[in-house]
């Protein structure tokens, strides 16, 4: 049997091994100079390529199609099995995976050397523009003939938006593709606070909100920039970006949870300390940020507390537990880890991958809508499509 993986990334190769290790004739075509650039920028180049909490809330799908029949216990188990016959060592920390030597290159040498091992044909600098069916066969850019072809060409994430032909070719074969965003991203804002504010870190609970209240909060390190905001916690949230939204930022999220809770804080240090309304918010903030809150109220930071009337107290309060920002967009594809949408995946059979749609064409990876938070969720999604689709050609 005939097959050619279209894509040369943690999918692909994972699907290459999986199948020519029991003796198919496997291609790898990879349009890059060499495979696997993206895995090698993953984890700042440290590669977490697992976690130890594989709930489904880390998983998600922009069609709203429960990825369940895909990240399940035992398709886990038999990931980590995979992860351990091809040589990769782990080590654990806070449930994150990476490999022992704490290097990418690591696990893409790994991959490597098993496909070579197994017997796998690895082609590079060749791009495949189209893929076609006819009787049975496929053939790819009117040359290339394979019984079965597996798309694992990735997603406009990292990559020129233009250059990507994954869903031309999902389209092209009657896929139904749903919008596709850039995820795990930085957030952009207008607002003019953050020339005060850039370069700043703190520790809090950052909410994307619309008209309608909270759509998804996370807590976490929020990294103001003088474009928007960054940290994991606020990439997490980016897959939910979109028109009208704005971020509320609890700054004290671990001191207080609730305007109420830094009131009581607030009443309770100033009377304490004897001090001005700087001193207290300089106690738990930077001071740009605490010269910010001031700021935007029209509050002297070097107003006393015994000074400091209900009102004043209860607008600081809100200011702090509900700092808000206009989001106007993100910084894009080419500065995402990912993507949110994709193939539909009610239309691939989460057993093996193979489209609903033609015999014979498989999706992995990137290419469908299935992402993940950071933490290891995407490169799982990736190395796990690829082994089923692998496994079961």
């Amino acid at each position: 049997m005939k097959i050619i993986v279209v894509g040369g990334g943690a999918s692909g190769l994972a699907r290459a091994y999986c199948r020519a290790k029991k003796g198919h004739k496997v291609t790898v075509v990879e349009r890059a100079p060499a495979c696997g650039k993206k895995l090698l920028a993953t984890g700042n180049g440290r590669c977490n390529y697992f976690n130890s909490d594989m709930s489904l809330r880390h998983f998600h799908s922009s069609g709203g199609e429960n990825p369940g029949g895909i990240i399940t216990a035992e398709n886990l188990d038999r990931l980590k099995n995979l992860y351990s016959e091809i040589g990769i060592v782990p080590t654990v920390k806070d449930g994150y995976w990476y490999p022992r030597s704490q290097q990418a290159v690591t696990v893409l040498n790994s991959l490597k050397r098993a496909c070579k091992t197994a017997g796998a044909e690895i082609v590079c600098d060749t791009e495949i523009t189209d893929i076609s069916n006819k009787d049975g066969k496929f053939l790819l850019n009117g040359k290339f003939y394979a019984d079965k072809v597996i798309i694992c060409t990735g997603s406009p994430a990292y990559y020129k938006k233009e250059n990507c032909l994954t869903y031309d070719f999902a389209k092209k074969f009657g896929h139904r593709v749903h919008a596709v965003k850039p995820a795990l991203v930085r957030l952009c804002s207008d607002d003019r606070i953050l020339k005060t504010v850039s370069g700043v870190r703190t520790n809090g609970e950052i909410a994307l909100c619309d008209k309608n209240g909270v759509i998804r909060s996370q807590n976490g390190e929020i990294q103001f920039t003088d474009y928007g905001v960054s940290g994991i916690c606020t990439m997490i949230l980016s897959r939910e970006y979109k028109d009208g939204v704005f971020a509320q930022i609890n700054l004290v999220g671990d001191l207080a949870k609730t305007a109420a809770e830094f009131k009581k804080f607030f009443a309770e240090y100033g009377r304490a300390q004897n001090c001005t309304v700087g001193d207290i918010l300089d106690s738990v903030l930077n001071y740009k940020l605490s010269n910010a809150v001031c700021s935007r109220l029209k509050i002297s930071p070097d107003t006393p507390f015994f000074r400091f009337d209900k009102r004043a107290a209860d607008d600081i309060s809100k200011e702090v537990t509900a700092f808000r920002l206009n989001i106007t967009g993100t910084k894009g594809f080419d500065f995402a880890q990912t993507v949110s949408g994709g193939v539909s995946l009610c239309e691939i059979d989460s057993r093996t991958m193979q489209s609903k749609k033609q015999k014979g064409l498989y999706f992995c990876g990137e290419a469908l809508d299935l992402d993940g938070d950071c933490g290891g969720y995407n490169l799982t999604a990736a190395f796990l499509t690829g082994m089923l689709a692998g496994e079961s050609v």
